[in-house]
């Protein structure tokens, strides 16, 4: 097993507050990264969160890794049978899971862009997405679409950033990105700002 040492990104959200978008974007790289490859294996973690990231530190530098696969489940294939591909048990944390996810849905790759798209929005905001103190605050703001205004100091950052936490973070999973790579795409084109017109 790999020796690691550095500080989660919950650690260092705990430390900070919230991240500059370049460095935040920077640990997103890694990330992203990860989660590509886990998907590229037909894995979905289930469980993405600030506390299963570390900043690892070596002789490259800083390497953000994905840790703890306990919750992963690998998605079925075409010849699966009925019963390998029975994936409804509600796990992973509350406050990072995907709608989907907390009613009990079938494994699904979107759960994960979920989970990065909450992670995006602490990083660059240093609040959670969901108002409230438990669980049950969570679920009920998760389900009805309520969420909280991204906002940073520039104030057109801060309209277009809270535009893609609306498609990142909406109910239906169909009108969120699609993949890691576009999510991040997303956010890189959100945190530039608006475009200037033609």
């Amino acid at each position: 097993m790999e020796f690691l040492v550095g500080p989660t990104l919950r650690q260092m959200l705990k430390e900070k507050g919230s991240l500059p978008p370049p460095r935040a974007l920077e640990i997103l790289d890694g990330i992203v990264a990860a989660v590509e490859a886990a998907h590229r294996r037909r894995i979905v973690h289930r469980d993405l969160k600030p506390e299963n990231v570390i900043l690892a530190c070596g002789d490259a530098g800083e390497v953000p890794k994905v840790l703890d696969f306990g919750l992963a489940r690998l998605l079925p294939t075409g010849e699966a049978s009925e019963h390998e591909t029975a994936t409804c048990a509600v796990v992973g944390t509350p406050r990072y899971m995907a709608p989907e996810q907390l009613t009990g849905g079938g494994a699904d790759p979107s759960w994960d862009l979920w989970g990065l798209a909450v992670m995006a929005f602490e990083m660059l905001t240093g609040e959670h997405p969901l108002e409230g103190t438990g669980d049950r605050d969570w679920r009920g703001a998760l389900l009805a679409g309520r969420r909280r205004a991204a906002r940073l100091p520039m104030a057109e950052m801060s309209a277009s950033l809270d535009a893609f936490f609306s498609r990142a973070l909406a109910a239906e999973k169909e009108s969120r990105p699609q993949s890691p790579a576009e999510l991040i795409r997303g956010l890189r084109e959100a945190l530039a700002g608006p475009r200037a017109p033609d």
